[in-house]
Parts: C-alpha cells; structure tokens; sequence
C-alpha cells in the first residue's frame, strides 16, 4: 500500500444508507460498520483527530483506527467483521 497517509478527516451526516465508497477523493465508510461509532453521536463523532497521517482517534469515545485497516475494508477487531458479515447476510 506505500506510504498513503490521511491529510484530513471529518463526519459528515447522510440521508442515504448507502453512500458511495469514494467521493473526489474521499473514503467514506458508515460509521454503522465501524466498531465503536455505531451509537456515537454527531458531536462526538466531529472529534477526531489523527496521529502520524496513518491513525484516526476519536478520543471522547476511546476509538482508534488505522488508515491501512480502513482502506482493505477493516472496520475493526476480527470477531466485530465477522458479525458484520453474519449481519449482511442474515439481511
């Protein structure tokens, strides 16, 4: 994957429960699929902060992630992706 690091990082609130993966440039990931997020609220989940361009935090929930995780599509611990999958195929 190289060096990617992120440059920035914000909430942005969706009326669609699907919104695209990439937007100019952005990633975007429901925070419904990041484990942690999902009951947060929006302004808990403004405070964010990253650390060495490679880590997101937002420290008023105690939850971390990495860029590289992130970008492969994992959204958190091995048993959180596998109750994820359970849930989109139980769907």
């Amino acid at each position: 994957m190289g060096s990617r690091t992120f440059d920035g990082a914000r909430f942005a609130a969706y009326t669609d429960d699907h919104p695209p993966d990439h937007v100019h440039g952005l990633y975007l990931v429901p925070r419904e699929q990041m484990q942690g997020l999902q009951n947060a609220t929006e302004a808990q989940l403004g405070h964010i902060e990253i650390f060495g361009g490679t880590d997101i935090t937002w420290s008023d929930l105690d939850v971390d992630h990495n860029l590289r995780s992130l970008l492969v599509g994992r959204y958190g611990s091995e048993k959180w992706m596998h109750s994820l999958q359970h849930r989109t195929v139980s769907a």
